[in-house]
């Protein structure tokens, strides 16, 4: 099972403020008070709302500007004669500056804050204009581009939406300026109301294939992307983050909160600075088949160091579908182990030498997959797939050499299986390059692993060659004592039995242990793992011996229900430089069924003799 309540930052904001700082900060305060009430006298001066309807290629929706506060609204988005959106909006960019010295603020882009962009837009087709629709071209492909200038205070904002004729459809959010001299984040929101072809029938799924039935929050660590499919039609958009999207902290605790869809619920933002999507409307109603709206925000951090006329832009990307598994996970057939190459490779055929023998499809779409000079094409959603018998606790490597051309989703999968073919442990890396180029993913084999699979998909033209896959042959995890719930809690088995929440290059098995055995080390937001069977009503403890270099370094506790949804948490934050014991403790409220414990670190910290105990 994958746990879905996990990312890769837990930030909080450390109180005290050095007495040397204490005047300055006093000043920076004034400044901030004095701008606001400029911006407050600034909102008398009369604006109006603007309108208008687009065609555009396959794209057709009207556009208000203002008229909701709620920034650039789209109404009735369609591509190629079908509705995908019924409503996009921008209610609020929630802004918390460090030690609280200015704000917290909730920035509402109405049309009172509607500015020519005289000090310079994103792009210099928009300079001094408050509303910018262009067409421009980019990578040989036209693009639409609409959005709105905006000034807040000493902030210039510019939100945007970008269209492209095969089908995508980005939002974007772009902020410049400083209203205190203060390190701060800016947490953006958007609120999609989808309307696939209708007002209902809409099935929203995680990764593709994981249907979900209930209201949910999520976190771009935890779920690459999120799909919103008509299950008559198999129409839908596929939402992916982009690279520029952040993490979440404790002041914006999710990024992604699906709700059904209702009038009372989806109008201008009302909840302040410190209104959390989270905790809105989430009363666990069922949206298989209903008409559902999406909640998705970004987290901007911007330092004082980096000066007011930085740009800084995050936003979702949109693609229109029609049920393409952007993320496949293949339900094989078991075949034979195969035979290992005297190099010791696990797979069989690897390099399509003997065309496509030992693979097997695992395509929704029919794809293509042609065999081409002792190598394999695969086009258009194609999915080929090879299974080993795989070993719980011993860690595999794939590697692929691979090129694609064109922009669209291709990558190499390994993931691990139990006896049934259910997914225990996933890994991807995209392909990239043009030109053949080696890629690889390394996995650890959790608990109850029976089967290995390697998976190669495409929805580009790209071309997959001389794929190895090699085990460490180290020795299998052995299973938890009677009263520790965790496997490989000292980590002598490397990291087996520990999943990656972030990014798996930032979390290693290293030798500096309690008394010299091994440990686990974590930096630069690395994130790990590990999940159990709990008892409503139990109290549970979760320990490590554990140190850190002074960064944000934490042990977080997560108990949760049948869904993956998060009942209640808590974390201790890791100061010492020096192995230390540290616990948290929870009560396992009604409905538990699942408990997490996870490790995280922003510099490097490092964890030994974990532990999660039920208390007698």
């Amino acid at each position: 099972m994958l746990f879905k309540e996990i990312q890769t930052s837990f930030k909080q904001i450390t109180l005290g403020v050095a007495l040397s700082t204490m005047n300055k900060q006093v000043k920076q305060l004034s400044f901030c008070l004095i701008a606001a009430t400029m911006l407050l006298i600034s909102t008398f001066t009369i604006a109006t709302a603007q309108s208008g309807n687009i065609n555009w290629n396959d794209w057709s929706f009207s556009y208000e500007a203002g008229a909701d506060r709620s920034g650039l609204v789209l109404r009735d988005v369609s591509f190629e004669g079908k509705t995908i959106i019924k409503k996009v909006s921008f209610p609020v960019m929630r802004v918390r500056y460090d030690n609280d010295v200015c704000g917290p603020y909730a920035d509402i882009l109405s049309s009172f804050t509607f500015r020519p962009a005289t000090q310079g837009a994103p792009n210099s087709a928009c300079d001094n204009k408050k509303l910018c629709e262009r067409t421009f071209t980019r990578d040989g492909q036209e693009v639409l581009e609409l959005g709105i200038n905006s000034q807040i205070g000493e902030y210039q904002l510019y939100q945007s939406y970008y269209f492209t004729p095969d089908g995508k459809m980005d939002s974007r959010i772009f902020s410049r300026g400083l209203q205190c001299i203060i390190d701060h984040d800016h947490h953006a929101y958007w609120m999609f109301d989808f309307d696939i072809g209708d007002s209902g029938n809409e099935q929203v799924f995680v990764n593709g294939d994981i249907l979900k039935s209930q209201e949910f929050n999520d976190r771009k660590g935890d779920s690459t992307f999120w799909t919103v499919e008509d299950s008559t039609t198999g129409d839908g958009i596929l939402l992916r983050p982009s690279v520029d999207d952040g993490t979440f902290d404790s002041f914006s605790q999710w990024d992604v909160a699906v709700r059904k869809a209702k009038p009372e619920e989806m109008g201008r933002w009302t909840y302040g600075a410190y209104g959390e999507i989270g905790n809105l409307f989430n009363e666990q109603e069922n949206i298989d088949g209903e008409n559902v709206m999406m909640w998705y925000a970004t987290h901007m951090r911007h330092l004082a160091s980096e000066g007011q006329d930085l740009w800084h832009a995050s936003g979702p990307n949109i693609e229109v579908i029609n049920v393409v598994d952007s993320n496949p996970t293949p339900t094989p057939t078991p075949t034979p182990t195969p035979t290992p190459t005297p190099n010791g490779n696990l797979l069989s055929n690897p390099n399509f030498s003997n065309g496509l023998s030992n693979w097997e499809s695992c395509s929704s779409t029919g794809g293509s997959t042609t065999i081409k000079n002792a190598s394999v094409d695969i086009a258009t959603g194609g999915c080929l797939y090879q299974s080993i018998d795989a070993t719980a606790g011993q860690t595999y490597s794939l590697n692929c050499d691979a090129s694609r051309v064109g922009p669209a989703w291709t990558s190499l999968y390994l993931s691990f299986t139990n006896g049934n073919w259910s997914t225990l442990n996933s890994e991807n890396t995209p392909i990239t390059s043009a030109s053949q180029a080696n890629y690889g993913v390394s996995l650890t084999a959790p608990a109850n692993t029976r089967y290995g699979v390697v998976v190669l998909y495409s929805e580009d033209s790209s071309n997959f060659d001389d794929c190895v896959l090699v085990s460490d042959g180290s020795t299998p995890v052995t299973p938890p004592s009677s009263s520790n719930l965790l496997s490989n809690a000292d980590f002598e088995a490397g990291l087996a039995n520990w999943n990656s929440c972030a990014n798996a290059a930032n979390i290693a098995s290293t030798n500096n242990g309690v008394g010299g055995s091994k440990a686990a080390q974590l930096s630069n937001a690395g994130c790990m793992f590990q999940e159990t069977v709990i008892e409503a009503g139990a109290r549970y403890t979760a320990s490590c011996d554990a140190l850190s270099n002074g960064t944000w370094t934490t042990l977080l506790l997560t108990l949760m229900d049948g869904s993956y949804s998060s009942l209640i948490n808590d974390f201790v934050i890791i100061e010492n430089t020096g192995y230390e014991s540290k616990s948290v403790s929870l009560l396992a409220p009604a409905n538990s069924i699942y408990g997490a414990v996870a490790l995280y670190s922003e510099g490097s910290g490092s964890f030994d003799n974990c532990s999660l105990v039920k208390a007698q």
